[in-house]
């Protein structure tokens, strides 16, 4: 569920960004970059939250990613023009660790025995809820007529994806794959 609700936010926030940015009076140009900038982090986050995942625990490094987006979401939700930049570079940040850390949490969590099963189940939420953030963010804008509550919904969707990763395990040795110690 929690994959569910980040892939609502990112997905929203991808297909949305340019018409926000364009909405708080940036050209073409500036709100074309602010989609590269999201991505690129994103990109360099993958690589940097993947190692650090890899030296301690990976729920706690989850976690930290899942704040990190949150910080970043709620500064693009409220704190308008003056704020966006530093919010879009925060998101990227973390988004793209949590990408990285769904697939090596449902491993740690249920081992590689049914993974191809599991990991599909996993990628559809992540998909149903990626197209549902992108629909229904539109269809907010188109009912409120700006993307202050659209944007409000996605930084509660990064919430509530924070709440039910608390839930998650870190992840048993037996699920890993390694032998408990003796």
């Amino acid at each position: 569920m929690s994959g569910f609700l980040t892939y609502y936010s990112i997905l929203a926030l991808f297909n949305h960004m340019f018409l926000h940015m364009r909405g708080l009076g940036y050209g073409p140009k500036e709100a074309a970059e602010s989609l590269a900038l999201l991505g690129t982090l994103a990109a360099i986050s993958k690589l940097a939250i993947g190692w650090l995942a890899d030296k301690i625990d990976r729920k706690l490094v989850f976690l930290g990613a899942l704040s990190v987006m949150f910080a970043g979401v709620l500064l693009i939700a409220m704190g308008g023009r003056e704020w966006v930049w530093i919010g879009i570079g925060i998101t990227g940040c973390g988004w793209g660790g949590l990408f990285t850390l769904y697939n090596m949490l449902t491993v740690n969590n249920f081992g590689l025995r049914e993974i191809g099963r599991i990991n599909g189940t996993v990628s559809l939420l992540e998909s149903l809820g990626g197209g549902l953030g992108i629909w229904l963010t539109g269809k907010l804008y188109d009912v409120y007529g700006s993307y202050e509550v659209p944007f409000d919904v996605i930084a509660g969707a990064v919430f509530l994806g924070f709440v039910v990763g608390l839930f998650i395990k870190s992840g048993s040795p037996e699920a890993m794959g390694l032998k408990p110690a003796s």
